[in-house]
């Protein structure tokens, strides 16, 4: 096993254990974005505090992952300069501070190192093409089955599938599925099951199982896959728990973060 999966399996592990003491309260609804003035800020817990930075037809994040993001704000607002140097904020700058609330924050550091301190551009489909598909996965609409492609080259894909955003790497999410067959069983009924470097299908025999719905809305709306019971203790079983954790996680992020950009650029 290389270093990566070594340190993969470990995170494992640690989230699987943080999980068993999870506050209900901190599923609660995101509170609304802020400026650093220190009103209406009431969230409590981990998460990110992060800013959107943009130029040209280009944007980046930067952000710091924390125990408690209303601590942090609160170090931020009385101008710790760390954090304004880790944030980009020049001397009386005011900018737009956002949060993303996390269940702890081994889960905000993935969703980080996933996105953040990396260069996007502000009109994907505009700059990519046949030969250059870009960064998002995409999902065809279909409840009827879960079809996810980690590279799409379709010149109509923004009208015809819904964009999910960078939210894994494409080598992994083919490993990491090729393993998932070997569990979906003891989820749902499955009809038709592949996948490869391109894409993912899955075709249940109902569509209307929990199983089912719950491995969807991960892609659809990042939502945990705390409903997804039967992976066992096995350590495949917890690696890949977490792994779709992971991908909930930065689904849920990018899928807020894609309303920000739209009233940036006002497009859809």
């Amino acid at each position: 096993m290389d270093s990566s999966l070594m340190q993969f399996d470990l995170m494992a592990r640690e989230t699987l254990e943080l999980s068993k003491n999870l506050d209900p309260s901190m599923f609660d609804e995101m509170e609304s974005d802020f400026r650093p003035s220190g009103q209406n800020f009431k969230p409590i817990g981990p998460g990110i505090l992060y800013r959107v930075v943009t130029g040209g037809s280009t944007f980046s994040l930067r952000g710091i992952a924390c125990e408690s993001i209303k601590e942090t704000f609160d170090e931020l607002n009385d101008g710790d300069r760390s954090l304004r140097s880790a944030l980009k904020i020049e001397d009386d700058e005011e900018v737009e501070i956002h949060h993303f609330r996390c269940d702890f924050i081994e889960q905000a550091e993935v969703v980080m190192d996933q996105l953040f301190n990396r260069r996007f551009p502000l009109y994907e489909d505009m700059l990519c093409n046949l030969s250059d598909p870009g960064y998002s996965w995409w999902m065809e609409p279909n409840q009827e089955s879960l079809i996810v492609y980690f590279k799409s080259q379709s010149i109509e894909r923004e009208n015809n599938l819904i964009k999910l955003g960078p939210i894994g790497d494409d080598l992994l999410a083919h490993r990491r599925f090729g393993e998932l067959k070997q569990s979906l069983s003891s989820l749902f009924s499955v009809r038709e099951f592949s996948c490869d470097e391109r894409r993912l299908i899955i075709k249940p025999v109902d569509s209307s199982s929990k199983g089912y719905k719950a491995l969807r809305d991960i892609f659809e709306s990042g939502r945990s896959p705390n409903d997804l019971s039967g992976f066992g203790s096995s350590e495949i079983g917890r690696t890949l728990f977490f792994y779709l954790n992971e991908l909930a996680s930065v689904r849920n992020f990018w899928s807020q973060l894609a309303i920000k950009l739209e009233k940036k650029t006002n497009l859809s």
